[in-house]
């Protein structure tokens, strides 16, 4: 029995002798399982940005193992569409190193491929990535200020990752009267993006424009027009004298300025204060087919703020009774040319003649049917003025501390006074002179009413 334990030791040291012996190391750090002369290649990460649709190229470090230096011919299998090896398809080692160069074209589409891998001298390295980036385009803040209704500019910086050049671009959402002015130039991954107002601009913030440039669109982005306060006086309270405060055109925020009633304010109806008078006017009373309304004093004239369709006075060869009417201008009838509180009486007269001779566009009928409601107050007494109430108005023309806005500098106005049976008196605003018209001409034609 000692002697089979003998031999069954013996066996087991044997076995253990072998296994040693078959998997110690041969003193070179090898195994002597493993090829020592083996070639290996392997690949790092990604250097640089490819941008899809844009030619451009990235690089990877190469490392290598029992490859002699040289240059030599590669092949990267499952490269996307559009990706070329650089180099003219070579990598040059040295030192165990060098460089994998990979181009794109302009047919790349955006996407990352992790399963790429290089062919080296017979080696084949495990996989790596490729990542081709999609085009990106951002807008930064406003720059500059866009007011309603006045022409300009603004303009915002732009980066992106497209290439350098000058593209037509296109913004959505834009408010009324903004375009976008000329086209975008990129250069080193920015540029500046320009938008105009027109004079049509109506104040407020829009925040979801967004701008798409060779492809790629923008998050939103904002544009503020803003609102320029324009104050002028404006009439709150009709009796004399009247009251004034300041108030702004645009929006009607006041400032709480008052003062009393001065030509130039902006009167009850809207129109333009161009007469005051101290001490009163008297507005001659008519009464007749087309209507009737008493006289009454006034204060104060007021013009509308533009003028009524251009229209004929009335036929030729036709005088009408009981309106103001002289031939020429000479000191006798320079009172006559310079009545102030007629027009009323004498536009009312004119547009009964003309609706018995069934007109319906004369400069007096324009006026007469003229209505403005302001509020819950509807403003129906407008007229063609006569020549001196014309006259009045013209003298705004250019007056210091007068708003020029809705003062005509250049036309000529009919007024109600007749000078003969064919011919009325008229005005012109280029330089005032005055004088008498054929009746069946278009004209300018400004109303005006009396308070």
């Amino acid at each position: 029995m000692k002697n089979v334990f003998k031999v069954l030791g013996l066996v087991a040291l044997f076995a253990v002798l072998c296994f040693t012996f078959v998997t110690c190391d041969d003193g070179g750090g090898n195994n002597n399982n493993e090829n020592p002369n083996a070639k290996t290649v392997s690949v790092g990460a990604q250097v640089g940005t490819l941008v899809a649709g844009i030619a451009g190229t990235v690089t990877y470090p190469v490392t290598t193992v029992n490859i002699a230096d040289g240059t030599y011919p590669v092949t990267v299998a499952n490269r996307p569409t559009g990706i070329t090896i650089g180099n003219s398809g070579n990598i040059t080692i040295s030192d165990n190193a060098g460089t994998l160069t990979l181009v794109g074209s302009t047919n790349t589409a955006a996407m990352t491929i992790n399963t790429l891998t290089l062919t080296l001298d017979g080696a084949t390295s495990g996989t790596f990535n490729i990542t081709i980036l999609g085009k990106t385009v951002s807008v930064g803040a406003q720059v500059g200020t866009m007011a309603e209704g006045i022409a300009g500019t603004v303009t915002y910086p732009v980066t992106t990752n497209i290439a350098d050049g000058t593209y037509s671009a296109t913004v959505e959402n834009r408010p009324t009267g903004v375009t976008v002015s000329g086209q975008v130039t990129i250069s080193g991954n920015a540029g500046t993006l320009t938008l105009a107002g027109d004079t049509s601009t109506v104040a407020g913030t829009t925040d979801t424009l967004t701008l798409t440039l060779d492809g790629a669109t923008s998050g939103t982005f904002s544009i503020v027009i803003t609102h320029i306060h324009t104050y002028v006086y404006t009439v709150t309270s009709t009796s004399y004298p009247a009251q004034s405060i300041q108030t702004c055109s645009g929006c009607g925020e006041t400032t709480g300025t008052a003062r009393n009633t001065e030509i130039g304010d902006r009167g009850p109806a809207g129109g333009i204060i161009f007469y005051v008078a101290t001490g009163g006017i008297t507005i001659q009373g008519y009464t007749g087919a087309t209507g009737s309304f008493a006289e009454y004093t006034a204060y104060y004239l007021e013009a509308a703020p533009a003028n009524e369709t251009a229209s004929r006075w009335q036929t030729a060869y036709k005088l009408i009774d009981g309106i103001t009417t002289w031939e020429y201008t000479t000191a006798k009838d320079a009172g006559l040319a310079a009545s102030i509180g007629v027009g009323r009486k004498d536009t009312q007269t004119i547009v009964n003649s003309a609706a018995f001779a069934e007109l319906t566009d004369t400069a007096a009928q324009r006026c007469a049917s003229k209505t403005v409601t302001v509020g819950v107050t509807v403003f129906n007494d407008w007229f063609l003025p006569s020549l001196g109430e014309l006259n009045e108005f013209y003298k705004l023309k250019g007056q210091a501390g007068v708003p020029q806005t809705g003062i005509p500098t250049t036309g000529r106005f009919w007024s109600s006074s007749q000078c003969y049976s064919d011919a009325a008196w008229t005005q012109m605003f280029s330089d005032g002179a005055q004088s008498n018209y054929d009746k069946p001409n278009s004209l300018n034609v400004r109303a005006v009413r009396a308070f």
